[in-house]
Formats: C-alpha cells, structure tokens, sequence
C-alpha cells in the first residue's frame, strides 16, 4: 500500500461564487408570489370562514354582507390583513435572495411595484383610506423581510 489510510482525502472545498445579480428574475418571482400567495390564502380562508359563518345560521346575505366589509377591525379583516402582509414578509425575501441582492436597492423596487398596485386597487374601492394603509404596511412588510434577508446572507457570508 503507498497511500497512508489516516491521512485526510484532498478535496476541492472552494465555495463557487454567487454570480451574477438577477435582479429582474427576483423582482418579478417575488411580486407574484406576494400577489398569488395573498389571493390564494385569502380564498381558502374565506371559504373557510364561509364554512364556519354558515354552521353558526347566518344567512347567505349576512355572509356576503361580512366577507364583503372593509372594516379591518373584524376577525375576518385581522387575519387575512395579517396572511397578506406575512406574504409581503416573505417577498421581500424572496426578492434578495433570487436577485442576489447585497443592498435593499432591488427591495426598493419591488416595493415601488406593490405602491403602484396598491394605488391601482386603492382608487377602484369605496375605502381608499384603508387601502393606502395597506399599502404602506405591504411595504414596510416587504422591506422588512429584505432586510432579515439581507442580515442572513452577511452573516452566512
């Protein structure tokens, strides 16, 4: 035998880089699952809560009347205010770790998306208050989960 057998095996052990930026591809994945995500979640919580309302003898018109409220104090309006703003979390992480981003400058962008969006729903309901204020929160959310993202790529690093 010429190899020692308690020697340790010589690999190649170099982490490869992270290429180049995508910041296109991280922007767009990250708006559809942000809006995808919320309609779909929102959907199945409706349906469920549809489901509860219905058990309890509400009628099909004091349903409606609830799921189609803006009042975002009821039970209804928390929890899917809450489901989209944790969707906006996890976008903005998303959108810094599929564009490779070291700055929140790709966040920046992503949140200017949810802005025109969020301005685009806000003028087409009664309540533009509300929906402004959700806006503002999508925002902070989605720069927020950037940042949590950002501080984990630095720490791994």
């Amino acid at each position: 035998m010429s190899q020692n057998p308690y020697t340790p095996p010589e690999t190649d052990v170099r982490v490869p880089d992270d290429g180049p930026p995508r910041p296109v591809r991280g922007v767009i994945l990250a708006f559809v699952f942000d809006l995808v995500g919320t309609i779909i979640a929102v959907s199945i919580i409706s349906i469920i809560y549809t489901v509860i309302l219905a058990n309890q003898g509400l009628s099909e018109s004091e349903i409606e009347q609830i799921l189609l409220s803006e009042d975002l104090s009821s039970m209804y309006g928390v929890i899917t205010t809450l489901v989209g703003l944790g969707f906006s979390y996890y976008s903005g992480q998303i959108c810094i770790r599929v564009s490779r981003g070291k700055t929140l400058s790709y966040a920046y962008v992503l949140a200017g998306i949810n802005v025109i969006f969020g301005l685009m729903v806000a003028f087409s309901t009664t309540n533009v208050g509300v929906m402004l204020a959700l806006t503002a929160l999508s925002v902070g959310a989605v720069l927020l989960g950037a940042q949590h993202a950002l501080k984990k790529n630095v720490g791994a690093a």
